[in-house]
């Protein structure tokens, strides 16, 4: 059985943030539901990637990214 391509391995953490127009973040975005976000896409997406270090496991790698959606609407 083919079990696929592993890409990254250690991997401790991985997390989402969201942040809309005025700046305002957010665990989770949700465009179905009464809220703020209804219909409207997040501005930002901020991305969290945290790795073991087997040299010293207190001091994880951590790697944070953001992504800009220039959709609106």
């Amino acid at each position: 059985m083919d079990r696929g391509l592993i890409i990254c391995q250690n991997i401790q953490g991985f997390d989402f943030r969201f942040f809309d127009e005025t700046g305002r973040d957010f665990d989770q975005w949700n465009t179905s539901l009464q809220s703020p976000q209804k219909d409207k896409p997040p501005a930002i997406v901020e991305i969290g990637l945290v790795m073991a270090n087997d040299r010293d496991p207190e001091k994880p790698y951590k790697f944070t990214t953001k992504i800009f959606l220039p959709v609106r609407k």
